[in-house]
C-alpha cells in the first residue's frame, strides 16, 4: 500500500490518510480515503472505495504519481465522525465528506 500524509482523529485512535493498495503502484492507480485504528492487529479500511474520483487530487489530477496522493492531509471533523478530503471532478476540485469509522456512508 502506497499510503501518503497521515492524519489523526481528534481522540487520538485512528488515523486516516490516502493511499493506492494497487501492487504494484501506478501512475494510473486510483487512491482511496483510509481510516486505521491505531491497536496492534487492525486492518485499513476504505472509505471510498466506491468513490469513482481521484481522492487526494487538486484540478490538475494526476500531476504527480500515483495521481497526486500524499499532498494535503485529510481533514478530521472535531467530533471525529467524518472525515474531510478534496478531489478532482470535471476540472474542479471539490470537497467530500465520510461518515465513519463503521463506515456506513461513504463519499
Amino acid at each position: 500500500m502506497d499510503a501518503g500524509t497521515l492524519s489523526i482523529s481528534p481522540n487520538g485512535k485512528q488515523f486516516a490518510f490516502i493511499a493506492s493498495s494497487n501492487k504494484p503502484v501506478r501512475s494510473y492507480t486510483q487512491p482511496d480515503l483510509w481510516v486505521l485504528d491505531i491497536a496492534i492487529g487492525t486492518q485499513p479500511r476504505s472509505l471510498s472505495s466506491e468513490f469513482d474520483y481521484d481522492v487526494g487530487a487538486g484540478i490538475g489530477g494526476d500531476n504527480a504519481p500515483p495521481r497526486a496522493a500524499g499532498g494535503n492531509a485529510p481533514i478530521w471533523s472535531s467530533d471525529g465522525k467524518s472525515v474531510v478530503e478534496v478531489y478532482s471532478k470535471e476540472g474542479k476540485a471539490n470537497l467530500a465528506s465520510s461518515t465513519q469509522p463503521q463506515g456506513r456512508k461513504r463519499m
